[in-house]
């Protein structure tokens, strides 16, 4: 997929006014074509129908889905080349119906699936057994998904580790994930094909401050850490246009994408509407965040 020159020259300029007003300092500046690199996309379909239904066209979602680079979780469209990709909540047992072993067991991977992606979180969906010692099962999932010629997506929560003996209750949820528990290098040790780090909950703090739950702080720490010991691991961040039912901009979710640039491949894109796995979500899902977002990356509709 071609990037419009749209993109290069707002992608710069934004750069440019950033730093300006943050004091920061980006390599970019130097080379301003090497800003003007184009998003790996994770996105879901109904995520993709939801924009969709917004605009009232497939235009948009075309222009910045349809490559072979991205991941959606569900099926594509007739046509599109975008990668097919799974999700599961936990690994096994194969006895029960949601597990992927239970999938690969009774052939319910959907035909064409390219990515499988394990979501462990600290919730209801992820047995306990998985949330103590993920490290297991992530290594397992990969292991298996191989086996089965799928590549795996590893997408651990950030509130995973409080089921984990190394999670530390008077620190915060960044600090466990990043430091007292070190998820990024249990991610990379178990050599998945992609690594998805669900920073969403911090997008909104913009700010350039370090050892905090910042956005970019946060992305570029997880990233780093997971390639020391893979160094060329696909990573992906996580951005939501209304994460745990606060609606976001378009404005804030680029400029997450502006200062994490170098840190990340691409983004997972999440539109979440209200539901069991969300309760606090907005109904529908705020598309027009998203859309906002896309145009602000110059994709045109």
């Amino acid at each position: 997929m071609a990037m419009n020159k749209r993109y290069r020259n707002v992608l710069t300029a934004a750069a440019v006014f950033s730093a300006a007003c943050s004091g920061l300092a980006w390599a970019a500046m130097a080379d301003p074509a090497a800003a003007a690199t184009v998003p790996q996309w994770i996105i879901s379909s109904h995520a993709i129908s939801l924009i969709n239904s917004y605009t009232g066209s497939t235009a948009l979602t075309t222009n910045a889905f349809n490559a072979s680079s991205t991941a959606q979780i569900g099926s594509p469209a007739s046509g599109w080349i975008s990668k097919r990709t799974a999700t599961y909540t936990f690994y096994g047992p194969v006895s029960k119906s949601s597990s992927f072993l239970y999938a690969l067991k009774h052939n319910k991977v959907p035909k064409g699936t390219v990515y499988v992606m394990l979501d462990m979180e600290s919730w209801a969906l992820t047995p306990h057994s998985e949330q103590v010692t993920p490290k297991v099962y992530m290594r397992e999932f990969v292991t298996t998904a191989s086996k089965h010629g799928y590549k795996a997506i590893l997408a651990p929560s950030i509130d995973l580790t409080k089921g984990m003996a190394c999670n530390k209750t008077a620190d915060p949820a960044w600090k466990n994930y990043l430091t007292d528990c070190s998820v990024p290098n249990i991610v990379a040790d178990a050599h998945p094909a992609m690594y998805e780090i669900q920073s969403q909950r911090y997008e909104a703090n913009t700010s350039a401050s370090t050892d905090c739950g910042c956005f970019a702080w946060f992305v570029s720490q997880a990233s780093a850490q997971a390639r020391k010991v893979v160094t060329d691991l696909a990573v992906r961040a996580g951005l939501s246009t209304n994460p745990s039912g606060h609606v976001s901009t378009g404005m804030t979710l680029y400029t997450d994408t502006l200062n994490t640039e170098g840190s990340v491949d691409g983004y997972w894109l999440n539109l979440p509407e209200q539901g069991t796995s969300c309760p606090n979500c907005v109904p529908g899902g705020a598309p027009q965040v998203a859309v906002s977002y896309l145009e602000l990356l110059g994709y045109s509709s």
